[in-house]
């Protein structure tokens, strides 16, 4: 049996989704009281979009940008964006829309 998931890819060049996403989250530290651009803080990891999801559970393997479900018999492609200093957003994507961030399998 072949893996259905991609490993997990750093997106470096964000489209424009995933910076506005990314900003979303950078508000949301700080109406929480968290600086993530503090290099002396703590690093804090959040989802991209939503609330973290149980691993192995049907929202772990649905696309962060379209919400379209990617069943086991389908490439996921997890991934990680540096939204600042201390942030990292965590997510995922179906194959059309890692292609966008330029993840590649």
């Amino acid at each position: 049996m072949s893996a259905t998931t991609t490993p997990a890819a750093v997106v470096t060049e964000p489209t424009a989704w995933l910076r506005g996403t990314a900003g979303a989250q950078l508000r949301r530290a700080a109406r929480l009281g968290l600086d993530p651009h503090d290099a002396a803080g703590p690093m804090i990891v959040a989802p991209l979009v939503g609330r973290m999801s149980i691993p192995g559970s049907r929202e772990d393997r649905t696309c962060d940008r379209c919400g379209r479900y990617c069943g086991p018999a389908e490439l996921f492609h997890p991934l990680a964006y540096r939204a600042a200093v201390a942030l990292v957003l965590i997510g995922g994507l179906c194959t059309e829309h890692a292609a966008a961030e330029g993840v590649r399998a």
